[in-house]
């Protein structure tokens, strides 16, 4: 099974919601989300969650095993936010390969998480450098991949990290923001690895 979003089409399906301090929209061959404050109160919506210092907006298929990938533009970041994808979004919480794009005297970082819908966060691999990475602005294609348990990760086609973590082994793909920040998703593609 694959399942391909392009964004073109408002009515298929993701949550298209503006709340003060929180959006989540299609905007032209992309979804953005955007979080100004934190925490911010967003009522419960099916594929979009906004409590504690997390953001996270899924929807499609779910999945056990795949292979995701998809172009994200970090648009505006306050201090000590994140912004990326999440995966296995499930009703006991959720993955997140998230981004730090600092100024332009930093290294770019990633991180991935496991979190429940209580706020709580464990760090599965902390803030890393992206080798050979030091480009802020840019659009950047995140891709990951969950076979029995093998989360690997990578960035820019450079495979970033990998881990055997099997907390959860299904659920949506989603984007998440991790504070306060912006993030445009474009051409997000999922397909079933058998």
């Amino acid at each position: 099974m694959t399942y391909h979003e392009d964004f073109s089409d408002r009515r298929s399906g993701w949550p298209d919601r503006v709340f003060p301090g929180f959006s989540a929209h299609y905007i032209p061959g992309g979804y953005r989300l955007f979080r100004s404050q934190s925490p911010v109160s967003v009522p419960a919506i099916k594929g979009l969650v906004a409590e504690a210092a997390d953001s996270i907006v899924a929807y499609g298929p779910w999945w056990g095993n795949f292979r995701a990938s998809a172009r994200v533009e970090a648009h505006w970041l306050a201090p000590d936010s994140a912004v990326g994808m999440a995966f296995d979004v499930m009703e006991r919480g959720y993955y997140a390969f998230v981004l730090d794009v600092p100024g332009q005297a930093h290294q770019i970082t990633f991180e991935l998480v496991e979190g429940d819908w209580s706020g709580a966060r464990s760090v599965i691999i902390p803030w890393t450098p992206v080798a050979d990475m030091d480009r802020p602005g840019k659009v950047y294609k995140l891709s990951m991949e969950q076979n029995r348990g093998r989360i690997s990760l990578a960035v820019d086609g450079h495979q970033v990290g990998s881990i055997q973590d099997a907390a959860y082994e299904y659920g949506l793909i989603g984007i998440s923001i991790f504070d306060q920040g912006s993030i445009t998703v474009h051409d997000l593609l999922v397909q079933a690895i058998p």
